[in-house]
């Protein structure tokens, strides 16, 4: 509009459905191309993304502003996304828990043994393995125990044990309620892939077209597997399920980001990410007919 203005002409919109597809079978494009193409129109209002076949047909003159499209998500329950039953301590710390019970439980194995050989009260003639990994059960669950060692060395070692895994089983727990209150970041579009997310595109023309230009990779995987055959929606009920949770929505991120600012309350804005998508940065051109006379004033304002 402000070049148009500033070049002192007169000038009329025609309105069109699309920004301009070839036809397979007649080579002939549809939409804002084709207005182009054939001199109905002398510009165009809006840019386009390059493509070979538009290359071919019309001259693009002037980039755009750059035009991101992606991924947007909020960011899902760590209880949605992993098993918190087994994240809530790392390897180590697993490691060092059952190596702590096993020594444990040999210690305990060899103190009752010892009380037995030595008569004193207690109420079986042998303990063997599977009494013993009981004891160590019962500590670990935090149940208490029926066998009662009756010397000082196994009543301390009984102590020991049932302190440490009393210790253990509360950091278990408050790290379980922790997680089920926390969110995760998908890092990447394999982590999207592999999730119980949902994904869509945007219902617009040229979405379905970036979406199958995508031979290999997670992206192609992700579209066979979450968006073909008609996971397309429009705008306001694609940010609506963003906004609902565990869904990943593939939108110009300037529409998307209009579409935040009315409706979206602070605390789930603070709950977005972006990932990477099939159009991750794209450079729209404007586009004039072929050997156009005003090629170069267009350029020049």
């Amino acid at each position: 509009m402000c070049v148009l203005r500033y070049m002192n002409v007169n000038y009329s919109f025609s309105i069109v459905d699309n920004y301009g597809y070839v036809d397979e079978t007649t080579g002939i494009f549809s939409g804002l191309v084709r207005e182009i193409q054939t001199g109905r129109a002398d510009v165009s209002a809006g840019s386009i993304f390059f493509t070979e076949d538009r290359y071919e047909a019309v001259d693009l003159i002037k980039q755009g502003n750059p035009h991101a499209i992606r991924f947007v998500v909020r960011k899902p329950s760590t209880s949605y996304m992993k098993n918190i039953f087994l994240i809530t301590f790392n390897l180590s710390v697993w490691v060092a828990s059952v190596v702590v019970l096993a020594v444990f439980a040999v210690a305990v194995n060899i103190i009752l043994n010892w009380e037995t050989r030595n008569k004193q009260k207690v109420k079986q003639n042998k303990y063997g393995v599977s009494d013993v990994t009981l004891i160590a059960l019962e500590a670990v669950c935090q149940q208490g125990t029926a066998t009662e060692p009756q010397s000082f060395a196994g009543r301390i070692l009984a102590l020991i044990l049932f302190g440490a895994f009393m210790f253990i089983y509360v950091s278990y727990s408050a790290n379980i309620v922790v997680l089920l209150q926390s969110t995760t970041k998908i890092n990447d579009v394999q982590e999207l892939l592999d999730s119980r997310i949902e994904v869509g595109g945007c219902q617009i023309h040229y979405m379905k077209n970036y979406f199958e230009g995508v031979k290999k990779g997670p992206l192609r995987k992700l579209y066979e597997k979450k968006i073909y055959p008609d996971q397309y929606f429009p705008l306001e009920v694609g940010m609506k399920k963003v906004q609902d949770g565990n869904f990943a929505f593939h939108v110009a991120m300037q529409s998307a980001y209009e579409y935040i600012l009315k409706h979206f309350t602070n605390h789930e804005i603070c709950g977005l990410q972006e990932l990477p998508g099939y159009i991750e940065e794209n450079l729209g051109y404007i586009a004039v007919p072929k050997h156009s006379p005003y090629k170069d004033l267009f350029k020049v304002a």
